[in-house]
């Protein structure tokens, strides 16, 4: 028997690294999704194939590698007694987009619904299943990622165990740009970074993760209002509390810069920073002028995104 599942990506509009220590985070899904075909294999060997990549995993082979392996791996931790697994993604990876988790979520959600999962237990039972995954290829992931490849929508995110899936944001009019700086990104490192300044400038610091906090409620009532300048305007003052915690860049900062003045309604970093992607909000009509801009000023690629309100999807048996 088989199975497929699909899982979108996501994108941090607001909070990114406030979250580690309590602030809520957004995110939201987006229109570029991962698919898994799962097919049982009674044989005891779990095969990947997608475009770039192969994999297997046999026997009692040990905690597998980033990569197929850890696709593999999540198919015999759901239950399964080996499998095909066929993989293929909209979602470029190492985009600050979630590519990882989106793949280990549809891969947890058909492999689940081989062995007899549905409904609301599978999406429950597929998001920790997916954890394991991100945690392969990640270490200590926040779980944002997973969460919103599972629920879809815009997510305020602050513990696995602690978020809320809220309205889809209202955009109509604007168009969110993702531009990819192609700077190459380690969310550890800038992890530690911030962490470090937090603990040498305690007092300062504190004030910055107060205005975050308030910079997230502020935002997500703009986002279910529909103000688009007032969501622009705050992820200027966001990109300003980023800046300040250290972790943003030159490359970023440039593409920024070159959005603005080429009248976007605001940007900022997504993600870990230090590396990876900016996002841009601008208005409809002024979006080809920016996107040009973008990579004229150095972009290695700029993605339309729109909200995606479908997180998993399983279908079967096929």
């Amino acid at each position: 028997m088989k199975a497929g599942a699909s899982a979108p990506g996501k994108v941090i509009l607001f909070g990114e690294h406030f979250v580690v220590k309590g602030i809520p985070a957004l995110a939201m899904a987006v229109n570029l999704r991962a698919e898994a075909l799962v097919e049982e294999d009674q044989k005891g060997c779990y095969r990947v194939e997608s475009s770039v990549e192969k994999g297997e995993l046999c026997g009692d082979d040990p905690r597998p590698e980033p990569g197929a392996q850890a696709y593999a791996y999540l198919a015999r931790r759901a239950g399964l007694k080996g499998a095909s697994i066929a993989l293929s993604s909209r979602i470029p990876p190492g985009a600050g987009l979630g590519s990882s988790a989106a793949t280990s979520a549809a891969v947890a959600g058909a492999s689940l619904f081989l062995v007899g999962r549905r409904g609301r237990e599978l999406k429950e039972e597929a998001r920790q299943l997916a954890m394991e995954g991100e945690r392969v290829f990640h270490g200590k992931p926040s779980g944002v990622d997973v969460t919103v490849a599972v629920e879809g929508g815009l997510v305020a995110y602050r513990l696995p165990t602690d978020y809320r899936v809220l309205p889809p944001p209202r955009l109509e009019g604007g168009v969110l740009l993702l531009a990819d700086t192609g700077v190459p990104r380690s969310t550890r490192e800038a992890v530690m970074r911030v962490l470090e300044r937090l603990e040498r400038r305690k007092p300062v610091m504190e004030t910055v993760y107060e205005a975050a906090s308030v910079l997230t409620r502020e935002a997500e009532k703009a986002l279910t209002e529909g103000d688009l300048a007032a969501v622009g305007e705050l992820m200027d003052i966001a990109q300003g509390l980023l800046s300040s915690i250290g972790v943003s860049f030159p490359q970023a900062e440039a593409l920024i810069h070159e959005a603005r003045r080429r009248g976007a309604l605001g940007a900022k970093i997504t993600g870990a920073g230090l590396g990876g992607s900016v996002i841009v909000l601008v208005e409809e009509d002024r979006a080809p002028v920016v996107e040009q801009a973008l990579l004229a000023k150095g972009a290695v690629r700029v993605l339309r995104l729109s909200p995606e309100p479908r997180g998993l999807v399983v279908e079967g048996p096929l």
